[in-house]
């Protein structure tokens, strides 16, 4: 294949995705094969990333959590600002705590969603490069010992990804309920008084 360059070298080259190690040595087939999507960088606690030695999708991560923690920052920030601005000037009312808590639940919540959506994008755009980074960073015996280990990590992202879907059906499903059959907060705090 002349779209890619052959790696000579094992050390760490940040994202480098066109290059094969030993490509001299290796056969289309067995190309193919560095080439195939895999789900191992669904397994928790990032732990095919730091096994791996992926450490530039996991600079990504680390990015879309600097970011969530930036959006949370602004809140609470804001929040602090608002009340001591208002306590100088005496113009808390009853229901500004109400109006900053829907506010600042916003700007989490946006947080929180464009979080899920940069790891996710990050953790998929591994899965295509995954295969290809593992051979050229790691040493292996032979081809067959680094396809069996891929295969494996492959069988344990696809388990943790149905877990996670079925967690954020889950999670999902418990927000429709809530929204559906608790429609005023009122009755909510009322619930959680009496219990």
């Amino acid at each position: 294949m002349k779209f890619y360059t052959n790696l000579e070298r094992t050390n760490f080259n940040w994202f480098g995705v066109k290059e094969i190690k030993n490509l001299d040595t290796l056969d289309e087939a067995q190309i193919k094969e560095m080439m195939k999507f895999t789900f191992a960088p669904f397994i928790p606690y990032w732990a095919y990333s730091f096994i791996r030695t992926n450490w530039d999708f996991l600079l990504l991560r680390y990015l879309a959590i600097f970011i969530f923690y930036i959006f949370y920052f602004v809140f609470y920030f804001t929040f602090i600002f608002d009340i001591t601005f208002r306590n100088i000037k005496s113009d808390l009312t009853d229901s500004f705590p109400n109006q900053m808590l829907s506010k600042g639940l916003i700007l989490i919540g946006i947080a929180l969603v464009l979080f899920l959506v940069l790891l996710f994008a990050a953790e998929i755009c591994e899965c295509f490069f995954a295969r290809r980074l593992s051979w050229n960073r790691l040493s292996w015996k032979d081809f067959e010992s680094y396809q069996y280990s891929e295969s494996q990590w492959n069988i344990a992202g696809m388990v943790f990804l149905a877990i996670r879907i079925l967690g954020i059906l889950f999670v999902v499903t418990m927000v429709v309920i809530m929204i559906k059959y608790m429609p005023n907060m009122q009755d909510f705090k009322d619930l959680l008084l009496h219990a």
